[in-house]
């Protein structure tokens, strides 16, 4: 008799939670993103072949300018969440170099610029 009123006591909760109100462990609705959403992006910018940190490099993103790296060679931005932007970089004595790229989450982009042979 006990065993008969649990099952029924599941089988009515089983009812309710399908009859319009959902359950609490019921996942919510995913949030539309929005254009206004941004994520970080870490651009780091190195010498080819030695992997020397280029400080005071230029960052661009869609031809705007956003910084200049630190002495780490590295500059911190937010970019738009999940649409394609393009990053430039160029510093005196070497050649620019740029890419394009949507993210989803924080990442780093690391830049390799070759130096001008004279």
């Amino acid at each position: 008799m006990r065993r008969l009123a649990s099952l029924l006591l599941v089988s009515a909760s089983l009812t309710v939670s399908c009859a319009g109100t959902p359950a609490p462990n019921t996942p919510s609705r995913a949030v539309p993103v929005t254009s206004s959403a941004s994520v970080g992006l870490t651009v780091r910018v190195l010498t080819r072949g030695t992997e020397t940190p280029i400080a005071a490099a230029s960052v661009f993103q869609d031809d705007t300018a956003v910084g200049t790296t630190n002495g780490s060679g590295e500059l911190r931005t937010n970019v738009p969440l999940d649409i394609e932007f393009h990053i430039n970089v160029s510093a005196p004595g070497y050649m620019g170099f740029g890419a394009t790229g949507s993210v989803r989450s924080e990442e780093r982009w690391t830049f390799y610029l070759e130096p001008i042979k004279p």
